[in-house]
This record gives C-alpha cells, sequence and structure tokens, in this order.
C-alpha cells in the first residue's frame, strides 16, 4: 500500500484522423503495464457508442514503478496479491477503467482541424543500468559504457490556428528514478515531464 501522493497521475489521450481515412485513438497511462483484459473492456465500451475500429486504438503505459499495480500485468512475477489488496485494486481498476473510456471520448468528440509534425532530437538523462560481468549480467546498476538510446520522437499536433493540441513523446528510460524506500503514487520522470509540457502550453495535452 503507498504512503500518499506525491504527484498526480493521468490518463490522456489523442485522436487522429480525417475526412478519407477512420479515426485513430492513442491512450497513455501512468503506470507501470496495462493488461490486455483492460483494453479489451475499455475498446468494448467504446465500439457500443463509436465506430472506433480495434486496430486503430491502444492503450499505453508510461511505466512508471511508482503508480497503483493493474492485476494481470506481469502475472508470471506477481501471480499472488493478498485479498486485502485485491480488494483495493478491484475498485482503482473499474475506477481508471471508466476514465479510460471517459478521456478516449472526451478526446473524439473535441477533434478539430490541424496538422501533425514529426521531430526527433535527443536528451541525455538515461543510463544503461545491466551490469555485466564476464558478458554475463549480475545486476543493476550504472553503467557508463553501456549502450544508451538517447533519441526522442515527437510528434505535434497544431490547430488551425497554430495552438498546440497535443504533444506524444517517447524516451527510452525507465520511470525508476525514484529510490526503493519511496513508497507514493507518482508518474515518475515521465509524469512529471507530461506536466511541465502541459503547464507551459495552456489547453494541449502531453502523452
Amino acid at each position: 500500500d503507498a504512503d500518499g501522493v506525491a504527484a498526480a497521475i493521468h490518463a490522456r489521450a489523442l485522436a487522429i484522423g480525417q475526412a478519407e481515412e477512420p479515426t485513430a485513438v492513442l491512450i497513455s497511462v501512468d503506470n507501470c503495464g496495462i493488461p490486455e483484459s483492460l483494453t479489451e473492456r475499455v475498446y468494448a465500451r467504446l465500439a457500443e457508442t463509436t465506430s472506433l475500429a480495434r486496430e486503430r486504438f491502444a492503450v499505453l503505459a508510461t511505466h512508471s514503478h511508482s503508480a497503483p499495480w493493474l492485476r494481470g500485468f506481469a502475472a508470471n512475477i506477481f501471480p499472488e496479491i493478498p485479498a486485502d489488496s485485491a480488494e483495493r485494486l478491484g475498485r482503482y481498476e473499474q475506477e481508471l477503467e471508466d476514465k479510460l473510456v471517459e478521456v478516449c471520448r472526451q478526446a473524439l468528440t473535441t477533434q478539430r482541424p490541424g496538422r501533425l509534425s514529426l521531430a526527433h532530437g535527443e536528451v541525455g538523462f538515461a543510463v544503461n543500468r545491466r551490469a555485466l560481468q564476464d558478458g554475463r549480467w549480475v545486476g543493476f546498476g550504472t553503467v557508463e559504457d553501456g549502450p544508451v538510446d538517447q533519441r526522442l520522437p515527437l510528434l505535434a499536433a497544431h490547430d488551425a490556428e497554430g495552438k498546440l493540441i497535443a504533444v506524444v513523446a517517447n524516451y527510452a528510460c525507465h520511470c525508476t528514478t525514484e529510490p526503493g524506500s519511496f513508497n507514493q503514487i507518482s508518474g515518475d520522470w515521465a509524469g512529471c515531464a507530461a506536466d511541465m509540457l502541459e503547464a507551459g502550453h495552456a489547453g494541449a495535452v502531453a502523452l
């Protein structure tokens, strides 16, 4: 159980489409991982009232290790959950499912004309953390000369007046910046980055 909330976590959605093509929806959730069963339940509810095709719908996790666990994710690692925790997780999972449906519907109903732009940059804070000895993995650490992908691809959506609507960014760095003793809810670095982007661009959503 968490000791408190260090920072709010979010579910954010972006709907993209044009007149001659069906709409696609991408949802980003501050969580460690999304089980397939949750994605399918959310899509089934959306399919009742929209024409959204399954192949154009995806729910992705920021992989924060400081967010509530979802049963069914990495079940081979955590096969059993105490009954009292399972009951609380069940309530959270239902609330999350409802909010994912809601944020997706909001994205669909607020679509407006605009343009998409793609850019690539670099960020330098990720490090290789897989320590090797004689070619074998011996644990986690900071491997200064290990391979690292510092690329930062970024998709930006602007409306017809040039105002930023949404940003989708992806960076190959685990959301594990907090120490093992940290036991509060947060979106870790990805959550902080999204919050800062949104704070600097009023009305925009950052995935």
